[in-house]
């Protein structure tokens, strides 16, 4: 093979690898964040805290009032879980897609979550009880936010938690976990409870469709009631 063959067939080579890294793209940006509450009953107050060899963004929850075992614990947000299960560290644990890009992670709960993998939950929704299985070395929830495949600072009712890394002072935040009445509006037209819009659509023939939208895109519709044509404007509530 000659050397100009060479170097030709080299260029062919990383021409190639380069309309392949172009072709992969970057990753896909999260969508916007989840209005997000404390994942523990509406009024109740908890202590964020973490530790040195924690890692960023991760935080300790413990229940200021008295004993933290065996409390419920909420979803932060609608969405559908991802992942439940047992782990060496983590203990028995959750992990809610609330679509986007974002999920939040629930561990060391004192038994098997109560919701399983696949099942839509809504904000507010008991999804488990805190407890110490796992790594830990006593009851308390260790709850993470992550972005698009990272960890990102948590978020509730609109105010960042403060936790950042692991020298971040610890400070207590009450629940506002109130079943929606949070006072936001994004999501009015929220008709399943999973944090999404959802599209409702009546057609020339009076019947009522559902467009369910799971945070990425619009599932086929379904009917849900018919003789709505003398109506001008359908919403959910």
């Amino acid at each position: 093979m000659t050397s100009r063959v060479k170097r030709t067939l080299s260029a062919l080579f990383v021409a190639l690898l380069a309309v392949l890294a172009v072709g992969a793209g970057p990753a896909r940006a999260a969508g916007p964040m989840p209005y997000f509450q404390l994942p523990f009953p509406c009024g109740e107050t908890w202590r964020l805290a973490t530790y040195s060899g924690h890692g960023a963004y991760a935080i300790d929850m413990t229940f200021t009032g008295g004993g933290s075992n065996n409390r419920p614990i909420l979803a932060a947000a609608g969405g559908v879980v991802a992942e439940t299960g047992f782990g060496s560290r983590s203990g028995n644990y959750a992990i809610i897609d609330h679509g986007g890009g974002w999920f939040t992670h629930y561990y060391h709960m004192i038994s098997a979550p109560s919701v399983g993998r696949g099942q839509g939950v809504g904000q507010g929704q008991e999804i488990g009880r805190v407890g110490s299985t796992g790594n830990s070395t006593g009851p308390h929830l260790h709850y993470e936010v992550w972005r698009d495949g990272g960890r990102t600072q948590a978020y509730f009712n609109g105010v960042a938690s403060g936790i950042t890394s692991e020298g971040s002072p610890a400070r207590n935040v009450t629940s506002a976990n109130c079943g929606g009445s949070s006072g936001r509006h994004d999501h009015v037209s929220d008709f399943s409870g999973d944090g999404a819009a959802d599209v409702l659509g009546v057609d020339a023939a009076g019947l009522l469709w559902y467009y369910p939208n799971n945070g990425l895109a619009l599932s086929p519709r379904v009917q849900i009631g018919n003789g709505w044509a003398t109506f001008k404007h359908v919403m959910a509530a």
